[in-house]
């Protein structure tokens, strides 16, 4: 059995959402026939776990930090050392473990020392994926860069450094849209392992009460304006079914979106809860009838067909309907839209409320169907499939 290593640097203990990712990337090599090895930042320490046959999680060591940090606050000296120790360590998992195939997932800014391992790794005959979560890259980058120097500065270190990296990896998969027709680029959605959630138990139609939920580090592309100034426009209409809506997560405070509610005398309705994990964030979804997605994913980029967003499976594993501005792409690269997915292209300064409740009280599937299309069509295995074709196919099957 091949040994697979994939490694981030992400700190997994600051957002549990990119954690259940990266957790249910790794374990879905297993399915796929590799011995898997993740290797990740933690708070307090650099983490390398392994996965039995049952994909049962086991930490097989833990990294002390070389150095404290001088602050509680990301900043770029600490990010600099954690890095350094980072890289360092990774040489010697390859060698410990004759890793024979790495998944890297983006790492910002490419620095000169991750240029160096690829090297390192490519002399040493292992294959190199190397991952990006938001493709075109640039166009991520740009909505940021100008909001602080290093935003700024990793900007331009990665334009400058980009094709080397490209150069240096066999294969880069990545999420969205590429019109780069180089080999080396397969596309993958974000999928999700329905089995790291519980199931929502409420019934669907006929209620009196609506409870709208969006989990999620708030920003502009989640478009939860577009809510709230829907629930105004609704709530002047004097309607028989009261609307609520929950948003859980840390938000941008350039959106001004608690303002806007107050604005709007819309406290009653809107109601903000900060950021929430496990058992807290579960007793909010228990109240929850229908998901928010992002409702400014076509608006930022116009070449997307469909798209899964990383809530999108979170959302489906507990069996919600969903409000999205683009349908479902889903591994086998086809366009879906369920009967549970409301799209609102129609809709542009806001969401039409009423006809939120009209989808809501038509709705003919069950929590228990929503879950099993997630399972179906939405699994990692499913999604890297074609990721390890491509790679049997220059390596062979030994």
């Amino acid at each position: 059995m091949k040994k697979f290593l994939y490694t981030s640097f992400l700190n997994e203990d600051i957002r549990p959402g990119y954690k259940n990712k990266i957790h249910s990337q790794a374990k879905s090599f297993v399915d796929l026939g590799f011995d898997s090895k993740l290797f990740i930042v933690k708070n307090d320490c650099l983490c390398l776990y392994s996965f039995d046959k049952n994909k049962k999680e086991i930490i097989e060591r833990e990294y002390q930090f070389w150095k404290k940090r001088s602050k509680k606050e990301r900043n770029i000296q600490d990010e600099f050392i954690l890095f350094k120790q980072y890289i360092e360590i990774i040489y010697e998992i390859i060698n410990e473990y004759s890793i024979k195939i790495i998944y890297i997932r983006r790492i910002v800014p490419i620095t000169l020392k991750l240029l160096k391992l690829l090297n390192y790794l490519k002399k040493k005959g292992i294959y190199i994926i190397y991952e990006y979560p938001t493709f075109p890259w640039k166009s991520e980058m740009k909505i940021i860069k100008y909001k602080n120097l290093k935003n700024f500065v990793f900007y331009l270190i990665d334009s400058l450094l980009y094709k080397f990296l490209i150069n240096k990896v066999d294969l880069i998969t990545y999420i969205g849209t590429c019109e780069n027709s180089c080999k080396k680029f397969v596309k993958i959605v974000n999928a999700v392992d329905v089995e790291n959630y519980p199931i929502q138990k409420k019934p669907f139609r006929g209620l009196k009460e609506i409870n709208l939920i969006g989990v999620a580090y708030v920003s502009f592309v989640h478009g939860y304006d577009k809510i709230i100034y829907g629930l105004k426009t609704y709530y002047e209409s004097s309607p028989t079914v009261n609307v609520f809506f929950h948003i859980v997560g840390n938000i941008n405070e350039n959106l001004r979106l608690k303002e806007l509610v107050e604005n709007l005398g819309l406290e009653k309705y809107v109601l903000f809860y900060g950021h929430l994990e496990g058992k807290d964030l579960d007793e909010i979804y228990v109240k929850a009838d229908i998901a928010v997605n992002g409702l400014r994913i076509k608006e930022l980029n116009n070449k997307l067909k469909g798209c899964i967003t990383l809530k999108t499976g979170e959302y489906l594993a507990r069996g919600l309907p969903q409000i999205s501005d683009l349908p479902y792409e889903l591994p086998d690269g086809k366009i879906d839209k369920p009967e549970f997915l409301y799209l609102i292209e129609e809709e542009k300064e806001y969401v039409d409320i009423e006809k939120v409740v009209k989808f809501y009280d038509s709705l003919t599937s069950t929590a228990e169907n929503i879950r099993n299309y997630t399972r179906l069509k939405l699994s990692w295995k499913e999604t890297f499939k074609p990721v390890i074709e491509r790679y049997q196919i220059t390596v062979g099957n030994e």
